[in-house]
């Protein structure tokens, strides 16, 4: 894995964030045989690197054409961007939500 970011704040314990991580991993394997077997989307992302979050969220929002509402469903945009969604085992829940990268493949786990 590129990349594994944890959401700041966490009270995950490192166990629970291993175990996450190693989630990730298997997911990794799981989409590469997916995309040789089926169509997906190629991951349509901006590079927003050195943008404040705030800039970053407007930028994307005018390049992807939002507007100002907020997103009816962020799971299918980010699926219909490339972005592999994917749940996490019970094992790590209490660390709710992590991103990673693989690659040019980006990933979001979630409970």
């Amino acid at each position: 894995m590129d990349s594994t970011l944890f959401r700041a704040g966490s009270r995950a314990t490192q166990r629970q964030k291993s175990v996450a991580a190693a989630s990730g991993a298997n997911a990794s394997t799981l989409l590469t045989w997916l995309r040789r077997n089926f169509n997906f989307p190629d991951p349509k992302l901006p590079n927003l690197s050195g943008f404040t979050p705030a800039e970053a969220a407007s930028l994307a929002r005018t390049i992807w054409q939002l507007g100002d509402k907020p997103v009816p469903n962020s799971v299918q945009l980010a699926e219909s961007l490339g972005v592999a969604v994917m749940g996490l085992p019970p094992a790590a829940s209490a660390v709710d939500a992590f991103s990673m990268w693989d690659g040019e493949q980006p990933f979001i786990f979630c409970v």
